[in-house]
């Protein structure tokens, strides 16, 4: 993601600041992040481009949804409803 400027899409960089520095400081003593609520794909960009271990959110809830129900198996279960 070579290019990318996280900044653009936090507008914060006191907040993105401290977030690097968490996961420089959390990577220092071999442990892992996890960053939770991830509710925007902005956020999941912003985590990726961190380098957030692991991430957690409403977002990859609803694309998993996606992913699992195919159009006609949805729409058998709408009709069934």
């Amino acid at each position: 993601m070579a290019g990318f400027d996280p900044l653009f899409l936090l507008g914060d960089n006191a907040l993105l600041q401290k977030l690097r520095a968490l996961k420089e400081q959390v990577d220092s003593v071999g442990r892992q992040t996890i960053l939770q609520q991830i509710d925007e794909k902005k956020f999941d960009l912003l985590a990726r481009n961190i380098g957030f271990d692991g991430v957690q959110g409403s977002y990859y809830e609803r694309l998993s949804v996606q992913v699992l129900l195919p159009e006609s198996l949805d729409a058998r279960l709408s009709a069934n409803r």
